[in-house]
Formats: C-alpha cells, sequence, structure tokens
C-alpha cells in the first residue's frame, strides 16, 4: 500500500466519486457530501482501505482538500454581497465577542464566589 500509484487512484475515485456525486444532486437533491461519506463507510467495513495505512497521505490530502474548498468558496463569492454585509457581520462579531466575555467572567466569579474555583486560580 506504499506505492504511490495505488495513493492517486485512490484520490482519482474520490473525485470521480464526488464529481458524480454532484450529478446525482442535480437530479435528486441528495447532497454529494452523502455519496462520499457513505464511500467512506463502506471502504471501512469491508476492509478494502486499512485506515492506518493512510497516515502517511493524510497531511497531503487534508491540505489539498482545503485547498479545493477554499477555492470553490472563494470562486462562488460575490464581493457586493460580502461589501453590504460586512457592516452587521462585524456588528455581530464584536457583540458576540462582548457577550460571551461577559457571560464567561460572570459565570466564573459565581464559581469564585461558591468556592469552585481553586484559590490560585484568582
Amino acid at each position: 500500500m506504499n506505492d504511490p500509484g495505488v495513493y492517486l487512484l485512490m484520490i482519482g475515485g474520490l473525485f470521480l466519486l464526488g464529481a458524480a456525486g454532484e450529478i446525482i444532486f442535480s437530479r435528486t437533491q441528495i447532497p454529494d457530501v452523502v455519496w462520499l461519506i457513505l464511500a467512506g463507510v463502506l471502504l471501512r467495513t469491508t476492509g478494502l482501505v486499512d485506515p492506518s495505512k493512510l497516515d502517511a497521505i493524510l497531511p497531503l490530502f487534508s491540505a489539498l482538500t482545503l485547498i479545493i474548498v477554499l477555492f470553490d468558496g472563494g470562486r462562488q463569492l460575490v464581493v457586493r454581497d460580502l461589501v453590504q454585509a460586512a457592516p452587521r457581520a462585524s456588528a455581530l462579531a464584536v457583540l458576540s465577542f462582548i457577550a460571551a466575555t461577559i457571560g464567561v467572567a460572570a459565570i466564573l466569579q459565581l464559581a469564585s464566589l461558591t468556592g469552585l474555583l481553586p484559590e490560585s486560580w484568582t
């Protein structure tokens, strides 16, 4: 299983399955990710693929997956929508940060008053 050709065939098969999943999605509205997950489950349960032998290519494959996902997301991004949503998204981010900070501080103060926190933490 250390032959690079086998790894390339597996990656090519995944891309082929993803493309077929997109075609199926256009007809049935079943997401293509479902087919990829099912393929992974079937390959694992039938014993055709040993997960421990894939450790050598996982860093490469995860980086490639991240590149493809980000490229596809950027390709479908509409800059005008992004500019229009930026003020509200920024306000939501700041308010969420403030609310989370106040909430965590309140919970920690309550835990400190009840003696749940060690003395070295206060």
